[in-house]
């Protein structure tokens, strides 16, 4: 997943992506892509944990909601949640 999502956030602008990550420096850069989603494209990204479960809300600015669930940690999550907000870019 670690390939795709960082292609495609490429293909979409995001600056940061013009080589891929190592993996130390992989959730960092997922939280930047975050901020970036949030910031250039006004699209919001709440996870949280529930039982051990990890979900993700993606906010579009029109008020759009997708969910994600079932995942086993908040890294999957923030990874989930970050290449899903990036395919429903328009």
């Amino acid at each position: 997943m670690k390939e795709e999502i960082t292609k495609l956030a490429l293909d979409k602008g995001f600056a940061q992506s013009s080589k891929m990550p190592y993996l130390d420096a992989y959730y960092m850069w997922l939280c930047l892509l975050h901020k970036w989603l949030r910031e250039k494209h006004n699209t919001r990204i709440e996870i949280t944990m529930d039982q051990g479960e990890a979900k993700a809300t993606i906010t579009e600015r029109n008020d759009s909601k997708y969910h994600i669930g079932g995942c086993e940690s908040y890294q999957e999550a923030l990874e989930r949640s970050g290449l899903a907000a990036l395919r429903i870019l328009k």
